[in-house]
């Protein structure tokens, strides 16, 4: 091969190492392992020291420990991180606040907030698919889907504050547990009816 051509070789290969470079990394930011190892609680303070790493943006996790199933806890986690992002592009601040708990009805909640330049939630609504961007309300959208809710209290030049209401945790039936031909079975003899047998 000629010299043009092993350099060609080689920049191709850099780029490739680099794709697989920024694809690791932007996995990792939208699911990282630590969410599924060590839950959502755990994934909030990595995330926390990823942004400030990388955006110098300080986060104060206030977390208790929850217990979510999987897609809610994804849902969850990934919504958090669009709203730091958010933070960061628009905010004008080097702090927020990221609170998580669980209300008097048993329902998970999650608060991310700042005290930063604010804005007016109705003209951002407005605005929302216009530019083609997956905002704000997007995420509502998705959030109301899966059956959460998401608020948002904002005022220019008062900050922003948005909780999110996780959807409720799905109740399995009682038939959900059991081996495929049982589940039929007791499906089919319907609720209050006693499967017998052996």
């Amino acid at each position: 091969p000629t010299k043009s051509t092993r350099q060609s070789v080689a920049d191709v290969d850099d780029l490739i190492a680099e794709s697989l470079s920024v694809t690791r990394t932007l996995t990792a930011e939208l699911s990282p392992g630590i969410l599924h190892r060590s839950g959502l609680v755990a994934a909030l303070h990595w995330l926390g020291r990823l942004y400030e790493a990388q955006f110098n943006l300080t986060i104060t996790v206030d977390a208790e420990e929850v217990e979510l199933e999987e897609e809610v806890r994804t849902t969850l986690f990934r919504s958090v991180r669009e709203l730091l992002f958010n933070i960061v592009k628009h905010a004008g601040v080097t702090s927020a606040r990221v609170r998580l708990w669980r209300d008097a009805d048993g329902r998970v909640r999650v608060a991310v907030s700042d005290e930063g330049v604010g804005f007016d939630p109705e003209a951002v609504r407005n605005r929302e698919g216009t530019t083609g961007s997956f905002g704000l309300f997007s995420l509502r959208e998705r959030l109301e889907m899966l059956g959460g809710r998401l608020d948002v209290v904002s005022a220019p030049g008062r900050g922003a504050a948005v909780t999110i209401a996780a959807p409720p945790v799905r109740q399995m039936r009682p038939e959900e547990g059991l081996p495929p031909e049982e589940a039929s079975a007791a499906a089919a003899a319907g609720p209050g009816r006693k499967r017998t047998g052996g």
